[in-house]
C-alpha cells in the first residue's frame, strides 16, 4: 500500500534499507531528544546531507519530488528523523545564496554539508569594518548530527531603529563555526522530540562580509532549483513530515484492525466491522489524495525551475498553501485513526500516541501557516493565477 513510483531515487533506496531500524529505534530516539550517532552515519552515506547540493560540488541535485519521496519515507519510520532529513537539506537549498568563496570553503569537505540553524531573523546585526555583528536567541535549532556550520537571521541595525531598504527592513543570513554558536537544552517537546530542536545563542560574534546572505537574494548555483525562492524548494518536504506519519498511523490502525475485538463484539474482528470498514477505506482515499496533491505541486515546481519563467508571489502562495491544507489535513486525518482505534491506543506505548504528536507539532510550524491561504487568494484576483 501507498507505493509510488514517482520521485524514486538511489538515496530512498538506501533510506528504505535503513527505515526498519530507524523504526525499531523511534522510542530511544524520542527519549533521547536525538538519533543514533550510529543511524546519521548510515544515513550520511545514503546521501541525505547532499540530497539537492549540484552533482558540479558532488552532490546527487535530486528534484523536489525526490526530496519530498525520501523525507515522506524517514517520516513513515519516525517523523523525528524525516524531519532531520527536512532541515538538512533546507541548508542544501540556501547555501547558494552565500558569496561564492564561502560555497567553496562549505563544499571543501565534500558535498555532505551538514549546517544547522534558524531562518526566522531573530538576531541583530550591526555592520562594522569588514563585516558584522551578530547577537540573539533562536528557537528551533534543529538537528542531532554533528554540524559544521550554524547559520542565523536577522535585521541589520543603523543605530537604534532596522535599516530600511526599499521600505522594508534588511534581512541577512549570518554563517558561523560551530565553535562561536552555543546550543542550549530547551528542546522539551510534544512532538518530534527526536529532532533536537534547541535554542541557539550568538553572542557578538563577528562575520566576516563574504559569510553573510540576502535570503531573498539570487542563487549563486546555476542547478535548476536554486533559482527558486526557499519556500518553493522546501514546502513539500514539509509537506511530507505529515503525509508520512498519516502513512504510519493508518498502518498501525491496519495492524490494530486485523486482530483487535471490539469489547461487546467479540466474536467478530474490527477488520470485519462495515463501518470500520467504510472508514478506513475513506481514510486511505483522503491520504492518497493529499499525497498526489504534494507531488503535483512539486511536478510543477521543477517544471518551472527548469523554464525561464519568472517566479510570481502567486507561484510561492500556491507551494505554501499547499503545505497549509496537507499538513492540517493530515492531523484531521490522524485523529480520525486514533477514534477508530478505540481504547487499545490510548495507552503511551502504542506508536500511535507518537504519530499522533508528531503529526500536530509539524502543523504549528510557520511553514504550514493558513495565512498562506490569504495570499493565495490575494494572487488570484490579481489575475496571477489566472
Amino acid at each position: 500500500m501507498f507505493v509510488n513510483k514517482k520521485g524514486g531515487s538511489q538515496v530512498l533506496e538506501a533510506v528504505r534499507a535503513i527505515a526498519p531500524d530507524i523504526e525499531a529505534e523511534a522510542e530511544n530516539t524520542e527519549r533521547n531528544r536525538g538519533l543514533n550517532p550510529d543511524l546519521l552515519v548510515r544515513l550520511q552515506e545514503a546521501g541525505m546531507f547532499r540530497m539537492m547540493i549540484p552533482k558540479a560540488y558532488g552532490g546527487e541535485e535530486m528534484t523536489p519530488l525526490q526530496v519530498l519521496r525520501v523525507v515522506e519515507e524517514l517520516s513513515r519510520a519516525d517523523a523525528s528523523a524525516g524531519w532531520t532529513a527536512m532541515v538538512a537539506n533546507g541548508f542544501n537549498a540556501i547555501f547558494g545564496l552565500f558569496p561564492q568563496v564561502t560555497i567553496d570553503e562549505m563544499m571543501a569537505n565534500g558535498p555532505d554539508l551538514r549546517m544547522r540553524g534558524a531562518l526566522a531573523p531573530k538576531g541583530r546585526l550591526v555592520e562594522v569594518e569588514g563585516g558584522y555583528r551578530i547577537s540573539g536567541q533562536w528557537p528551533l535549532g534543529s538537528g542531532s548530527y554533528q554540524y559544521d556550520w550554524v547559520v542565523g537571521s536577522g535585521m541589520v541595525f543603523d543605530g537604534p531603529a532596522p535599516k530600511m531598504v526599499d521600505g522594508q527592513p534588511a534581512i541577512l543570513l549570518a554563517a558561523v563555526r560551530p565553535e562561536e554558536a552555543e546550543f542550549l537544552d530547551t528542546w522539551d517537546s510534544v512532538g518530534v522530540r527526536g529532532s533536537a530542536s534547541h535554542d541557539f545563542v550568538l553572542n557578538d560574534v563577528f562575520v566576516p562580509a563574504s559569510r553573510v546572505a540576502n535570503m531573498m537574494g539570487q542563487s549563486n548555483l546555476s542547478s535548476p532549483v536554486h533559482r527558486l525562492p526557499f519556500p518553493m524548494v522546501t514546502t513539500g518536504q514539509h509537506t511530507a513530515i505529515s503525509t508520512g506519519g498519516a502513512m504510519a498511523a493508518l498502518a498501525d490502525l491496519g495492524k490494530l484492525a486485523r486482530n483487535k475485538r471490539p469489547a461487546f463484539k467479540p466474536d467478530q474482528k474490527l477488520i470485519d466491522d462495515p463501518v470500520f470498514s467504510y472508514r478506513f477505506g475513506e481514510l486511505l482515499a483522503r491520504l492518497d489524495s493529499l499525497r498526489s496533491y504534494a507531488d503535483a505541486l512539486m511536478e510543477d515546481t521543477l517544471e518551472l525551475a527548469q523554464s525561464n519563467d519568472p517566479v510570481t508571489p502567486g507561484d510561492i502562495a500556491r507551494a505554501r498553501s499547499m503545505c497549509a491544507k496537507v499538513s492540517l489535513d493530515c492531523v484531521d486525518l490522524v485523529n480520525e485513526a486514533m477514534a477508530l482505534g478505540g481504547s487499545t491506543i490510548v495507552y503511551a506505548s502504542h506508536p500511535m500516541q507518537r504519530r499522533w504528536r508528531d503529526v500536530r507539532v509539524a502543523a504549528q510550524h510557520a511553514a504550514a501557516s493558513t495565512d498562506s491561504y490569504s495570499e493565495l487568494s490575494a494572487a488570484y484576483f490579481s489575475e496571477e493565477l489566472q
